[in-house]
């Protein structure tokens, strides 16, 4: 059972955020937060598996999500948002595994939910443009040394298919997309991962979009 805990200071979408989970077979809510401190509190005490936490206007929701990914047992976290706000650095920096469109919560939220629990990422298609061109604006830029390095020592095609990846796509996604048979995506991306050293897709998307601005 995966346990998940919405966070919203939003009433109305609180009941939203629970009713589309419910929905999903195998997934449980556990309470609800409104605030950050109520965020906290209960995710020291239920340690959920994922956190779904509305961004909503302003900037309390993303203060709530860096919050909580500072906490010692992380769960995986998931912001949901407007596309014209342009969430997708703000997801990335604030350690989310993923962005959703409240237009697409129906559609979206559990496959979401389940992904990043299995340590994938997951971006709605209507944030897609945001998080590709935070891609390309960032991707490769200056990083570590041993990061530099190894994203040096990959393959162009290893390259192409470590972007698709950030963008949150599926093997069967970037397989469609570079004409390439699933089996061959699923071995790049095993390559991928050992070569950056990176334990999940996750990780690696993190290592794309390279370090978030020192001035939040």
């Amino acid at each position: 059972m995966i346990t998940v805990l919405p966070v919203s200071g939003d009433r109305h979408m609180r009941r939203v955020l629970r009713e589309h989970l419910l929905g999903g077979r195998g997934i449980n809510t556990v309470e609800e937060a409104w605030d950050a401190t109520t965020a906290r509190e209960r995710v020291r005490v239920l340690l959920p598996d994922a956190v779904v936490v509305h961004a909503g206007p302003g900037a309390e929701g993303l203060a709530i999500a860096q919050e909580i990914g500072h906490e010692p047992h992380s769960p995986r976290i998931l912001l949901v948002g407007s596309p014209e706000d342009r969430l997708a650095e703000a997801a990335i920096c604030t350690g989310a595994s993923g962005l959703l469109s409240v237009n697409s919560l129906h559609k979206d939220l559990v496959r979401a939910v389940r992904a990043v629990v299995a340590g994938h990422a997951f971006f709605s298609s209507e944030m897609t443009r945001d998080v590709v061109e935070l891609a390309s604006r960032r991707v490769w830029t200056q990083r570590v040394p041993a990061q530099r390095k190894a994203l040096d020592a990959l393959t162009d095609r290893q390259h192409e298919v470590l972007e698709l990846l950030a963008t949150g796509m599926s093997n069967a996604e970037i397989a469609e997309s570079l004409g390439l048979r699933p089996g061959t995506v699923k071995t790049h991306v095993s390559q991928v991962l050992a070569r950056l050293g990176a334990q999940n897709r996750v990780e690696a998307a993190r290592i794309v979009f390279g370090p978030c601005p020192a001035a939040r």
